[in-house]
């Protein structure tokens, strides 16, 4: 273990450890990381539709008309 410690260290030292970004709010065009309110260019939401209340709507009713999951509901 002692020799995955240096490697890690090594590569911090160097500024090349990658540290995850924590979003601070909901994923959409616009996030907040840090603190501050940033463009997201890497989203699945660059629509900024998965908190569209229409959308959410729909998604509702359709879960509860179909369900979810793998598995079907008759």
């Amino acid at each position: 273990m002692l020799e995955l410690e240096q490697k890690l260290e090594r590569r911090r030292a160097q500024n090349l450890y990658r540290c995850r970004q924590v979003l601070e709010s909901p994923q959409g065009p616009m996030v907040t990381v840090g603190g501050r309110r940033l463009l997201a260019f890497c989203s699945n939401d660059y629509l900024g539709l998965a908190a569209d209340p229409r959308v959410v709507r729909a998604f509702q009713a359709g879960a509860e008309r179909y369900g979810v999951g793998a598995g079907r509901r008759r």
